[in-house]
């Protein structure tokens, strides 16, 4: 039901338009004198009425809505690929340092993962765990040298007391 346009202004503004307007839930109201050199000719009332304006911005809330929950997705899709990315090869790193420290086992590898940063790690280490195993048979062989040598002293030695 339409009400008069009486009714929806105050009625000082219909005597004497000024410049006003007023903004509530359902619409918009806008009054602006007209002049003509200085002289008050009457007055311009607009009316809009914002149900629809409301529907638009439930409509793009949607839309905003539904676009954030999918970039999110897509967000914890690719955050958890790459993490798995990044972290597999640390983790199978930590097992074999864990496992080389517990078992004294030198012989073991971290399998190769890739050219990056990770990669370069598991390659240097496994450089090292070469190196430690190098050292430790030249450290077993010198100590076999070793003992051989202490055998032939030992054995001279038994022959020099037998002889005295």
């Amino acid at each position: 039901m339409q009400t008069s346009i009486l009714t929806r202004i105050s009625p000082e503004l219909l005597h004497l338009p000024r410049a006003a307007f007023s903004f509530d839930r359902d619409s918009l109201r806008l009054v602006r004198p007209i002049r003509l050199n200085d002289e008050l000719i009457g007055g311009v009332y607009i009316e809009s009425d914002l149900g629809s304006l409301r529907d638009r911005l439930k409509r793009l809330l949607s839309i905003i809505a539904l676009v954030l929950s999918g970039a999110l997705a897509v967000a914890f899709i690719l955050s958890s690929k790459l993490q798995r990315l990044i972290t597999g090869p640390v983790l199978r790193l930590t097992a074999v340092t864990q496992a080389v420290s517990r078992d004294k086992n030198y012989d073991v590898r971290v399998a190769q993962s890739g050219r990056d940063e990770a990669g370069g790690l598991i390659d240097r280490f496994n450089e090292m765990l070469s190196e430690i195993q190098r050292r430790d048979r030249k450290l077993l062989d010198q100590q076999g040298a070793l003992e051989v040598e202490v055998g032939v002293r030992t054995a001279d030695l038994r022959t020099a007391n037998a002889e005295l």
